[in-house]
């Protein structure tokens, strides 16, 4: 039963993730509860709660600062969906369990894509015949970006393509998939996925190019220190800014969503230095009650100063989990990128854990609350299967 119901799976995930994103907060979880009853973790749990304290520390962090939320129990409710979520990925990340045919996944990504286009070309067919018919809403209108979130897990999981390409010796193939996805990702409304894409290119064509093993390994280093140093130079920086003047003068011409998240940003740095040890709380964003006067007026909008979330991971962690939330966080990608940093770089496993990483990176500062399931769930299935595909071939 099990040979036929997880390569199904495999397929629904990215095929079903296209064109309703939230659907990953589901299929994700049971492609993991899966993998974990009939492919346990060998090692004794003993040794997994020594392996994973920081871990461990930082769910336990994020557990007590849900009592001093706006909304305990609405904090406590998501937690506990995230919080399962992760576990469960500990417990069946290093399980030795090889996933042999790359067939389902290949047909599931060939799927996303081709439906990507079909809601392209055709206003929104699928999704407004959802509404309809699930909701009763004959006047559903179609807008690109309720594709950015398939869009976002089609940038991360691309690279697990890539990498199969690459490991069957494919260059010129792999290469060419790349652009395609790039530009796929160009015509959609995703714009943090599209640039995180680009920039996880840049950071794999550059590490190819030191082709020695010791200038890679100080290339990655370097990426290490700046996210460290980027990540908490966020806060300062967007303290010190005035939005108001940057969105009137220099920056005029970038579009208003962006303008909106310079807005946001500098607010929930200053909201940041009223709590900057403990935090406001476990997703205490959803809850800021917005006054009046810190509505932002610009044109012909009124803007909330936090629309539920940051739209930045780290301001959001920061702003919740306070300085220890943050540090543990920091220190959490400090351990793993290392880890990456120490594997082999054979299939280019190295190299495209790396682009990945700066993909997730970069749509997280832009987009997304770090607490939505679907979000924590694309970033934990994209993280197995390149492992499950690439480094254990």
């Amino acid at each position: 039963m099990i040979n036929y119901f997880l390569p199904l799976v495999i397929f629904l995930i990215p095929a079903i993730g296209m064109v309703s994103g939230l659907s990953l907060a589901t299929t994700i979880p049971l492609f993991l509860i899966i993998t974990f009853i009939f492919f346990k973790n060998n090692l004794p749990y003993q040794i997994i709660l020594q392996k994973y304290r920081l871990e461990l520390f930082f769910l336990i962090w994020c557990f007590l600062c849900c009592f001093w939320s706006l909304k305990p129990i609405a904090g406590l409710v998501i937690y506990l969906r995230v919080g399962c979520v992760l576990l469960l990925y500990l417990l069946v990340k290093d399980n030795e369990q090889r996933l042999e045919s790359t067939k389902p996944f290949i047909l599931g990504l060939a799927a996303a894509i081709i439906l990507f286009f079909i809601e392209y070309y055709t206003q929104g067919i699928l999704s407004r015949n959802f509404r309809t018919f699930f909701y009763f809403k004959n006047d559903s209108i179609f807008y690109l970006y309720m594709l950015d979130r398939g869009c976002s897990l089609l940038a991360l999981i691309s690279w697990i393509m890539i990498g199969i390409l690459i490991r069957d010796a494919k260059y010129l193939l792999s290469f060419i998939f790349y652009l395609f996805i790039a530009y796929l990702l160009h015509l959609s409304d995703s714009l943090a996925s599209f640039l995180g894409f680009i920039l996880g290119g840049i950071t794999f064509l550059i590490s190819k190019l030191f082709y020695t093993k010791t200038l890679q390994i100080i290339f990655f280093r370097l990426i290490n220190t700046g996210v460290v140093l980027v990540s908490l130079l966020m806060p300062v920086m967007v303290y010190n800014i005035k939005p108001l003047e940057l969105v009137t003068e220099s920056l005029q011409n970038i579009p208003d969503s962006a303008k909106h998240r310079l807005f946001i940003w500098n607010f929930v740095a200053n909201k940041i230095l009223e709590k900057p040890i403990l935090g406001h709380g476990f997703s205490a964003s959803r809850n800021v009650i917005i006054s009046d006067e810190e509505i932002i007026e610009y044109k012909e909008y009124r803007w909330s100063p936090l629309p539920l979330h940051p739209h930045n991971n780290i301001l959001q962690i920061l702003f919740e989990t306070g300085l220890v939330g943050l540090i543990t966080f920091l220190s959490l990608v400090c351990k793993y990128l290392n880890q990456i940093n120490k594997a082999n770089e054979k299939n280019s496993y190295r190299s495209l854990s790396y682009a990945c990483f700066i993909n997730y990176y970069i749509i997280g500062m832009i987009s997304f609350s770090v607490w939505q399931l679907w979000w924590v769930c694309s970033g934990v299935w994209t993280a197995i299967m390149i492992k499950k595909y690439i480094s254990n071939q």
